[in-house]
């Protein structure tokens, strides 16, 4: 019975250390598909100068963006009368997207804004400035992934074979 307790002792900590380094990398997938949700929004808006929750409802299908959960969201609020602005920031809020940094929001939120609020060559233009700023925060996660996703496994590791010893 002691060995089973034990047991589960190590298999948590290891647990919390593989669940912290997954929290890094949906960061970096939901960073990824967000660069990918502006690019779409920037050819769309080229070749169809459409509305933006009509240019919403086809990314929304699209694979490079199925990890952001807020995109129908979003489109709900539209549909049930809330201004595209408003309705993008409130679909911000959900909990999936706790794992971006303030700022990381912020530019998805600014995209909200930046959609349908000056002509087309403007809107292109923001769009541009926000997917460098988008990919200036993709590559610090990344590159915080590549060095802590490893670290975070093995602490929790490590951490659940100590705990073992010093309970022995």
């Amino acid at each position: 019975m002691k060995w089973i307790g034990f047991f589960l002792e190590a298999a948590a900590c290891a647990g919390m250390g593989s669940w912290a380094a997954f929290q890094i990398y949906r960061r970096v997938r939901l960073l990824e598909c967000s660069v990918s949700l502006i690019e779409l929004f920037k050819s769309q808006l080229a070749f169809t100068m459409a509305e933006p929750a009509e240019i919403l409802r086809e990314i929304e299908q699209k694979k490079t963006v199925k990890d952001l959960t807020f995109l129908p969201v979003c489109l709900s609020f539209h549909q049930n009368g809330m201004a595209f602005p408003a309705a993008w920031r409130e679909s911000l809020k959900d909990p999936a997207m706790d794992v971006l940094t303030e700022e990381e929001r912020q530019i998805l939120s600014d995209i909200g804004d930046v959609l349908g609020s000056t002509g087309l060559q403007g809107q292109l233009d923001q769009l541009h400035l926000l997917q460098i700023r988008l990919k200036n925060q993709l590559d610090a996660a990344s590159q915080h992934y590549a060095t802590s996703g490893k670290l975070y496994r093995s602490l929790g590791l490590m951490g659940g074979v100590l705990l073992v010893i010093l309970l022995w």
